[in-house]
């Protein structure tokens, strides 16, 4: 007698709808899973932006320009974002990323502290913020993240929707 091998008709059938219930599952969640991993990776580079252009000022002792427009930022030596030179260009194409405000020059003078754009040095203890988040409906899954900056020139990503109190909520650091 011949013993029957491999899989009947109805047994790959049945297998191919739990195998299609699974990933219509799993979709939804990954899709979630990109769209605020997008919003977290321009957060991550705004800061790193912001690290470089203070860092930059440091080192030369003298003013460098953080330059944010839109998702696209710049740092340029100098006090002014039209003049001086690039030191480095960053062009993110992070879709349905909304960032606020959409333009921005933050200038780090040569101790890595803010400056207005008169030169006055900032003071005070309060945090300016770039505000991240999701274009389009969404509901509580929706990430939003914030860049928090300082006058002395602490630099942070946080998270306006967590509870205070978190050492990752806005305003911990204040």
């Amino acid at each position: 007698m011949l013993k029957a091998r491999g899989f009947s008709l109805i047994e790959l059938a049945v297998t191919l709808v739990v195998l299609a219930l699974l990933v219509g599952m799993g979709v939804p969640a990954w899709q979630e899973h990109v769209a605020n991993s997008r919003v977290r990776a321009l957060a991550g580079d705004i800061r790193e932006g912001m690290q470089l252009a203070r860092m930059e000022a440091i080192r030369r002792n003298d003013r460098v320009s953080f330059c944010l427009a839109g998702q696209d930022w710049s740092v340029r030596s100098g006090a002014d974002c039209s003049g001086g030179s690039a030191l480095r260009t960053q062009h993110s194409a992070q879709r349905g990323v909304n960032v606020a405000p959409a333009s921005l020059g933050v200038i780090y003078d040569g101790r890595g502290r803010t400056r207005s754009a008169s030169g006055a040095e900032q003071t005070g203890t309060a945090f300016s913020q770039i505000a991240l988040r999701r274009s389009g409906s969404c509901g509580a899954e929706c990430l939003a993240m914030t860049v928090e900056y300082s006058p002395g020139g602490m630099i942070r990503v946080c998270n306006p929707a967590l509870p205070a109190g978190d050492p990752q909520a806005c305003g911990a650091g204040a």
